[in-house]
């Protein structure tokens, strides 16, 4: 996860795990938390959406900048596949979600299992 957050030039220092992996003992996938401060997530904002190809894929940083989170699908830039695919399947079977979530926003919440 680290390296796949590193080669995006996102920050990798407080990456969690939430959602039904915690409480479900058949959870359907993954969920991963970048857990960011409000600058550094709208300094990322700002960069997906500079990179981003079409106006939809604008309007979609916009709405998850609104929201407090980025999902994987709109890290726009020059790596492929999303982080989400890269690092699913990686010691599970189960597919990943990534998002990078602003602190304090409404996805902040846990429980969360740290690193």
């Amino acid at each position: 996860m680290n390296g796949a957050l590193a080669k995006r030039s996102i920050p990798n220092a407080d990456v969690r795990i939430h959602g039904s992996a915690l409480h479900s003992s058949t959870p359907g996938d993954i969920d991963v938390a970048v857990i960011v401060d409000e600058p550094t997530f709208t300094k990322l904002g700002e960069r997906f959406k500079a990179r981003a190809d079409r106006p939809q894929n604008v309007k979609a940083i916009a709405d998850d900048l609104k929201k407090g989170k980025i999902a994987s699908s709109n890290f726009f830039g020059g790596n492929d596949p999303p982080v989400a695919v890269e690092v699913s399947g990686v010691g599970t079977s189960l597919q990943a979600q990534v998002s990078v979530i602003r602190t304090g926003s409404e996805f902040d919440i846990g429980p969360y299992l740290n690193k």
